[in-house]
């Protein structure tokens, strides 16, 4: 696993359109089973476009997507966890981001309770190709 995504608290995760174009967004992450996961909506966009194509690419950034220049880019593919794993990896992005977690991640939790709405987030797992 490569040492520079190891230690990102931010990576951009790139999903292809069905054209080929791009689609970079800012993800926390965390180490998971010999890859590297994180969660997300289970009716968003990169969900749909990996369940289209799996290949990714990711790399270090800062908590809005910049690159720096020189970063190195990995390839890869992903694939959407199941339930049990999706958990797992809540919990590992929960431990991780403890204070960023508790601000921006509880109180939309709290909300979907107080409304009845169901969780709706999912884990997505990361092989960076050799």
């Amino acid at each position: 696993m490569p040492g520079d995504l190891d230690q990102a608290k931010y990576i951009s995760f790139t999903t292809f359109r069905s054209d080929g174009t791009p689609v970079p967004t800012a993800v926390w992450v965390v180490p998971f089973d010999g890859g590297y996961a994180f969660t997300t909506g289970a009716d968003s966009h990169k969900v749909k476009r990996l369940r289209a194509d799996r290949r990714v690419e990711v790399c270090v950034c800062n908590v809005r997507g910049a690159v720096a220049d020189g970063t190195l880019i990995h390839p890869g593919t992903a694939a959407v966890l199941d339930e049990a794993d999706s958990r797992r990896v809540s919990d590992l992005i929960r431990s991780k981001y403890r204070f960023e977690w508790f601000i921006g991640i509880a109180p939309m939790n709290l909300l979907r309770r107080l409304r009845g709405t169901p969780q709706s987030s999912i884990g997505i797992r990361i092989d960076v190709a050799d």
